[in-house]
């Protein structure tokens, strides 16, 4: 039960980064 919410945690905190990754790219972008 653990182990799951801890995957979920991370998994979570994967997409954020990749939110915040795709937003700096395509603001970066923008800014071109």
């Amino acid at each position: 039960m653990e182990i799951v919410v801890v995957n979920a945690l991370v998994q979570n905190s994967m997409a954020e980064k990749i939110k915040i990754n795709y937003f700096l790219h395509t603001s970066s972008s923008w800014k071109c």
